[in-house]
């Protein structure tokens, strides 16, 4: 998130390459902010990214577990409300029921395949 934020925003050009092309974002159990839990500092817009979020942000398609134990759910649901109050530009959030942190490494299992759906259309709608 906060390198796509970073780029499309304009900021951090000193870190972050501005000729990179982002046309959309899928984070998968977005961390966004939780850096600072665990004692790691950084700009504010870098560590918590949801700063950076304005009408120049790329698309984006949230995945996240409902019974998420590492990434609280609030997390995704904050970074939804900061697309919905601060940019145009279309944010979802898929919401998989009763999954868990990397629920979607078992290739074949339910919660992949759900999300594999919604992440092919959403490529091809923003490539």
């Amino acid at each position: 998130m906060a390198t796509a934020l970073g780029i499309t925003s304009g900021r951090h050009t000193d870190i972050l390459d501005p000729r990179l092309n982002i046309r959309g974002v899928i984070p998968f159990y977005p961390a966004n902010g939780l850096s600072i839990n665990r004692g790691f500092g950084g700009r504010p817009d870098l560590v918590d990214p949801v700063l950076m979020i304005g009408d120049d942000s790329p698309p984006c398609l949230i995945f996240h577990g409902t019974h998420d134990g590492i990434v609280r759910p609030a997390v995704a649901s904050r970074l939804e409300e900061f697309y919905a109050e601060n940019s145009t530009v279309p944010c979802a959030l898929l919401w998989m029921d009763y999954a868990s942190h990397g629920s979607d490494l078992y290739t074949h299992g339910y919660y992949n395949q759900v999300f594999l759906y919604y992440m092919e259309r959403f490529m091809h709608q923003h490539r």
